[in-house]
């Protein structure tokens, strides 16, 4: 099972999403209390505070991406609550309602106010009492000319005013609080997150990873055009995989994409559209949607009046109206799901070892697939929303629907707005949507499959790495061992020809296998020179035993023991080129044991050699490498030669299964692949 760490990471991820999103308050979400109003407390505490930051730990001890968790959540509070950054400020940063009267008193402007307030409440009982004197008048006569509702229309008319400022008094508070619970959970989120990651990078050492520029051209490019337009442009094929997800590769390193160099690239357009769709996101975030009057049309018996809710404008953040819904989702989906997971790979943050890995999108999918769902629902449901209608607040409870409630309390009826989109998310249930879901499933199906088949063994794997990404030295190197492990030495030379080269090419090692591949062909003429080409190229870095052993804590000592290996490597296959000359071949192989003992691939080659020569009675005329191996070394043998007991052993109880495996080991033997590795 491959990409374990990214499953565990989502899992975790959506846990601590889960726990967060069902216990922060909302000004969207009616309370589930039973007074009406949030109240903290240890059940706050845990779904907030405690379990999130414990699934954050697991997640991001499982992947680096995990150490975002936190932030996503911030992100969906943050537009939960706020709806945008300039709202959010406002509700932070506004007055207090004590301060305000202390300016209003130094502007003398309170007086001006108490009288305008006595004016209001004098109008209001005077319409009341012309309402009702009409009232009397009209029974007394016995001529009722006026409507009801028109007179309870005039009342509610003098009375929502006083109504609409308490409401926005209200609002106001709630809106404060809010924002400043949003504030004080985000700080203590943040001091976890911090605290995290400083565990893990401690865990770590301390110490940057050691990656290079034939790792990731882009991010190690020295000059910044080509850095910046080549990595927005890796970010471009991320979007595009998770689209349309047909070309996937298990390995993407090197040059394995061209870089953007020149300004005439044509892929610059794709780049700068990325921006504009990025910087769109922002602005939307920090600003609001544009301010829309909400009128209510009430039906009057003759006369139709139109009463404005003007609280219902002042709070659109909090409402919860259909564009402004599908608005939060979406950013919700963008910064929450999609950009800040991706925060980790995407080197804007730190560099990576990778030019591109595809396994990095599996979480930041999340918000791709809630965008997906999203524009599902608008273009096949449209955005009709019948839920605020006769008191009808939603989730939410906004005190500003509760007003133009009030407001239109005395209409004998309430004529529903109509429900845009009806006729075609009818039309779209009954054709469209069947066929479109079912078209894309059966595309992911397909995919799916291929991936699951391509990991079932090395040889399909890099196969398919091959056929997406043929640029790739790394890949061109598995997959030309894989064939010739395969036996397919055609193949593998065919494959491995571009970077046979020790110097031009990939690495000595490339060299190697071609080699070993050339003289399965019986082009041992062709392969020597090249191998003579690459031992100078190994034995002149590691000429200076002492630069690799100076520090044991750098990796001076790892490339040494790399270039130890890679010579013992040649020398061995130069032996196995040298078969005419036995002598000549006993002596290479001798030498590729000096050289490594610890490389089992030479060691299994000489005594191959050795047991081949004395079944014919051939004596070489020196000791056998096990010999001068010591103590150590026979021990290895032997615990090798127990477990192919063992293995014989298991052969009866599976013996098809064991004489496939017997037969593979063989034919290894014979081409000079036996005890290899991949890289």
């Amino acid at each position: 099972m491959t990409s374990r760490g990214e499953l565990l990471m989502a899992l975790f991820f959506l846990c601590a999403f889960w726990s967060y999103a069902g216990g922060i308050p909302s000004l969207r979400r009616r309370s589930r209390s039973r007074r009406g109003e949030f109240r903290g407390g240890w059940r706050y505490a845990l779904r907030v505070y405690v379990l999130p930051w414990a699934c954050m730990f697991l997640s991001t001890f499982s992947k680096e991406q995990g150490a975002t968790t936190l932030i996503g959540c911030v992100v969906y509070d943050f537009f939960e609550n706020a709806g945008s950054v300039r709202e959010w400020t406002e509700a932070l940063f506004q007055p207090k309602e004590k301060e305000k009267e202390k300016k209003q008193k130094q502007n003398g402007e309170y007086d001006r106010k108490d009288d305008e307030k006595e004016d209001e409440s004098v109008s209001a009982a005077d319409t009341a009492t012309e309402v009702a004197a009409e009232r009397r008048t009209e029974a007394e006569n016995g001529t009722e000319t006026t409507p009801p509702a028109a007179l309870s229309s005039r009342c509610s008319e003098a009375e929502g005013g006083e109504e609409t400022t308490r409401a926005e008094e209200e609002l106001r508070r709630r809106s404060a609080a809010a924002a400043r619970g949003l504030l004080r959970r985000a700080v203590v989120l943040a001091v976890q997150t911090l605290l995290v990651c400083a565990v893990r990078v401690k865990l770590n050492g301390a110490t940057s990873p050691d990656f290079n520029y034939d790792q990731n051209p882009a991010a190690f490019s020295d000059d910044r055009f080509t850095r910046i337009f080549s990595v927005c442009w890796v970010w471009c094929l991320y979007l595009y995989d998770a689209a349309h997800p047909k070309y996937l590769s298990c390995d993407w390193s090197g040059r394995s994409i061209p870089l953007i160099e020149r300004w005439d690239d044509d892929r610059i357009a794709w780049v700068v559209g990325l921006w504009v769709v990025l910087a769109s996101c922002v602005v939307t975030a920090i600003f609001p949607l544009p301010s829309s009057r909400s009128s209510r049309t009430i039906a009057t018996g003759t006369t139709t009046t139109t009463t404005t809710t003007a609280v219902v404008q002042s709070s659109r953040s909090f409402g919860n109206g259909p564009v402004e819904s599908s608005r939060r989702i979406a950013l919700t989906a963008v910064f929450g799901f999609l950009v800040s997971p991706f925060l980790m790979s995407c080197n804007l943050l730190v560099r990576v070892g990778l030019m591109k890995g595809d396994r990095v999108m599996y979480l930041p999918l999340l918000g791709l697939c809630v965008l997906e769902a999203l524009a599902f629902k608008i273009l096949f449901c449209g955005l009709s929303d019948d839920r605020t209608d006769e008191g009808k607040t939603g989730e939410a409870g906004d005190a500003a629907a509760v007003v133009s409630v009030v407001v239109a309390s005395s209409a004998s009826a309430v004529r529903r707005p109509p429900r845009r989109g009806r006729v075609y998310s009818l039309l779209g249930r009954m054709s469209s949507v069947p066929l479109l879901l079912l078209s894309r499933l059966a595309f992911f199906f397909h995919a799916t499959r291929d991936r699951n088949l391509a990991w079932t063994t090395n040889l399909r794997l890099w196969k398919s790495a091959y056929r997406v990404n043929p640029r790739s030295k790394h890949t061109m190197y598995n997959c030309g061992y894989q064939l010739a492990l395969a036996a397919k030495y055609k193949a593998a030379e065919r494959v491995l020809r571009p970077i046979r080269h020790p110097v031009t090419g990939d690495s000595p090692s490339t060299t190697f296998v071609y080699a070993l591949a050339l003289q399965n062909l019986g082009r041992c003429d062709e392969a020597a020179p090249l191998i003579d080409e690459a031992l100078e190229v190994v034995r002149r870095d590691s000429r200076d035993e002492s630069k690799g052993r100076e520090r044991l804590h750098t990796r001076g000592r790892e490339r040494y023991d790399q270039a130890r290996r890679a010579e013992s490597n040649l020398l061995a296959a130069k032996g196995l080129c040298s078969q005419d000359d036995v002598a000549r071949m006993g002596k290479l192989l001798y030498d590729a044991v000096q050289v490594d003992p610890n490389n089992e691939y030479a060691v299994s080659m000489a005594n191959n050699l050795v047991q081949m020569l004395g079944r014919h009675g051939v004596d070489l005329g020196q000791p056998r490498p096990s010999q001068q191996m010591g103590g150590q070394q026979e021990q290895q043998m032997k615990r090798r030669a127990a477990m192919q007991q063992q293995r014989q052993m298991q052969a009866k109880a599976q013996p098809k299964r064991q004489t496939q495996t017997q037969t593979q080991t063989k034919r290894q033997e014979r081409s000079g692949f036996g005890g290899m590795g991949s890289q």
